[in-house]
């Protein structure tokens, strides 16, 4: 790395080689920003996406009041799309990185909630172009938010940038 060019400290920086942590961790984010983005779309999209992801919510069965299942489909997609964009243009990738986990743990105890109950709903995480997944909310969808959590997690543990300015 050019020490003239690695950060604001120009010639008194002292920057190291990122390590194997936060070269994983640049290509998580990338991943999971672009599947948030996606996810998010899909939901948003006119004309079915608000109502596909609306359907998807009810299908839960979670005995919510209406208003907090309308809240949920208004404002889930932009968290998501506010969360990936950050995270994607490196703004507060930790911050951003917390909200997306959380939001896949909710997604999870969603799914395993509704697996026990012998519910069959669809997913409405990506619409209807589930990338990894069937239709049917199953096990496939668990294992795939458990690996979508394990890189916002590996985003949350990486080290911020190694780069120390020297007294001048």
């Amino acid at each position: 790395m050019n020490s003239a060019t690695c950060c604001s400290c120009g010639p008194n920086c002292s920057c190291s080689k990122p390590s194997a942590l936060a070269v994983i961790s640049s290509r998580c984010e990338v991943i999971l920003a672009g599947l948030f983005l996606w996810a998010a779309f899909n939901k948003l999209r006119p004309p079915n996406g608000p109502v596909l992801f609306s359907d998807s919510i009810h299908a839960f069965k979670l005995g919510l009041p209406e208003v907090l299942l309308k809240l949920s489909v208004g404002v889930v997609p932009w968290v998501e799309t506010i969360a990936a964009l950050l995270l994607f243009l490196g703004i507060w990738k930790r911050g951003a990185a917390i909200v997306l986990s959380a939001l896949l743990v909710v997604f999870l105890v969603l799914i395993v909630q509704a697996l026990a109950r012998g519910l069959a709903v669809e997913c409405g995480c990506f619409g209807k172009l589930s990338p990894f997944c069937p239709p049917v909310v199953g096990p496939c969808n668990i294992i795939q938010n458990a690996v979508l959590l394990g890189m916002g997690l590996i985003i949350i543990a990486a080290p911020a940038k190694s780069c120390r300015c020297k007294a001048a």
